[in-house]
């Protein structure tokens, strides 16, 4: 196939429209107050996005969150700031400069965290409640190779994804 026949392919424009629902849902504000509420967590939506952008990493200061929320500086300090006086973030200076300050989760926003992931399990649970066990183990075999070869996808000097080299057949 050449780059103009793709959108030809069912099976690969069914991919796009499932990862362009985990992608909207994974940035939609409406999905994550829901998720808050649900958790019964003392934050907003866009506070459990920071907190979760936080948690990503070992450490992390306010322009990273920001930078990983694609939000300005003053909207991703604000909800740092709503988490450290939750106690749900801990702020600590860089002892080799002074002007940096490092976030990281504390024990009780990782406990905000995992009631967030068990709403989440919670829907995926609902969604696929029909299915067989068979089934889901094959999805979740199937979504795990899907995320190893995307991460491992190479991106020409166009930004053009390049076709990897054949590989032995997995099942």
């Amino acid at each position: 196939m050449t780059r103009r026949d793709l959108g030809s392919d069912p099976d690969l424009l069914a991919i796009y429209d499932f990862t362009t629902l985990v992608a909207a849902t994974a940035r939609s504000a409406r999905a994550h107050e829901r998720i808050v509420r649900a958790a019964g967590a003392p934050i907003t939506g866009a506070g459990l996005l920071a907190l979760r952008a936080i948690a990503r990493h070992d450490r992390i200061t306010a322009s990273d969150v920001a930078r990983r929320l694609q939000v300005d500086l003053s909207t991703a300090s604000r909800h740092v700031k709503a988490l450290e006086d939750l106690g749900l973030v801990a702020r600590s200076s860089d002892p080799a400069d002074r002007r940096v300050s490092w976030l990281e989760v504390t024990a009780a926003g990782r406990r905000i965290l995992d009631r967030a992931r068990d709403v989440a399990l919670n829907d995926f649970d609902a969604a696929l409640s029909d299915w067989s066990p068979t089934d889901r183990a094959r999805l979740a075999e199937l979504l795990d190779r899907f995320r190893q070869d995307l991460l491992a996808v190479e991106v020409d000097d166009s930004g053009w994804s390049k076709r990897r080299a054949a590989t032995s057949a997995r099942m």
